[in-house]
């Protein structure tokens, strides 16, 4: 799928709410937030570095809000992408110490287990495009790579829970592209579709968020055939106190299902400040500790300075 239809079905996805909009909205709101981020990543055996521009807008009628994330990225290294191992990183990876004869196996049950029947003629052709794919890989990880990463769209809605809204419930429903290129990764390989439900609490200087969320895998690359990817539960819990008017702390906790058949899920840890240089101007510094699972890193340290319009 091309770049524009990649962004016109996000689009679509994310606007089609507004239709249940009359004349008589009353509060609507568009907004636009431009933002620079830098990310390293401290694998067992390597290091990953990311630079990023994202253009994120948004549209808000009443208690709905529809947002888009349109990312642009620069890496070098294996990039653990947003949570997510890219699903070609992750299968190179558990293929890397089997024979070739081991492979072709696996290709094989994982095409039975679908119900379809290979040819030796077949399985060799799947073998060969892995394992080019995995050489092409392992070169790209040495370089540097910019483009375009996994563009999503997301709706959600909003309930107040009482007269003060101090409590509030969200519901939220996502879709996001496989326009970054896997290969290099730069996205994750796969276009998936996410169903979120949230509570938060908004009170005096502190905020409390807890976000469960579930993520339907629609598709994948269908070049691999060995690791398909499975869909997944997730979740986090954030709380954040605003020491000063310029400056709030915060610590997030996130873990998430494996995604891939067989592997481990991830959980993390992340401690954070929050900079208000202005009304518009944000600078966010980060800190975050991944426990002892299978291809994620050790650690992570980033930055990010975003303008609101």
């Amino acid at each position: 799928m091309s770049f524009k239809r990649h962004i016109l079905v996000v689009i679509l996805a994310v606007t089609s709410g507004t239709t249940v909009f009359a004349d008589d909205t009353k509060n609507v709101n568009w907004g636009l937030d431009v933002s620079l981020g830098y990310q390293q990543q401290n694998l067992e055996s390597s290091t990953a570095k990311l630079s990023s521009f994202d253009l994120d807008p948004s549209l808000q009628i009443n208690n709905w809000d529809f947002s888009l994330s349109l990312p642009w990225y620069k890496i070098q290294g294996r990039y653990f992408l947003n949570g997510t191992r890219p699903l070609l990183q992750r299968t190179c990876d558990a293929i890397r110490n089997l024979s070739g004869q081991q492979i072709k196996n696996r290709i094989q049950r994982k095409a039975i287990k679908k119900g379809i029947t290979l040819t030796e003629i077949k399985i060799d052709e799947r073998y060969t495009n892995l394992t080019n794919s995995c050489v092409a890989l392992d070169q790209a990880n040495n370089e540097y790579h910019t483009g375009l990463g996994d563009v999503s769209g997301f709706t959600h809605y909003s309930i107040a829970l009482d007269e003060s809204s101090v409590w509030n419930v969200t519901t939220g429903l996502g879709y996001k592209t496989d326009s970054g290129d896997a290969e290099v990764g730069l996205g994750s390989g796969t276009k998936d579709t996410m169903i979120e439900l949230g509570i938060g609490m908004v009170a005096d200087k502190n905020t409390f968020t807890i976000t469960l969320g579930y993520s339907f895998v629609a598709s994948h690359d269908s070049a691999i055939e060995i690791y398909l990817p499975n869909n997944y539960a997730y979740g986090n819990l954030d709380f954040s106190r605003a020491l000063t008017n310029w400056l709030s702390l915060g610590a997030n906790i996130a873990a998430q299902q494996a995604y891939i058949e067989g592997g481990d899920a991830t959980k993390s840890i992340t401690a954070y400040s929050d900079f208000t240089l202005s009304p518009q101007l944000n600078l966010h510094i980060y800190t975050s500790h991944y426990g002892k699972t299978a291809y994620s890193p050790q650690s992570e340290v980033g930055a990010n300075i975003r303008y609101s319009f």
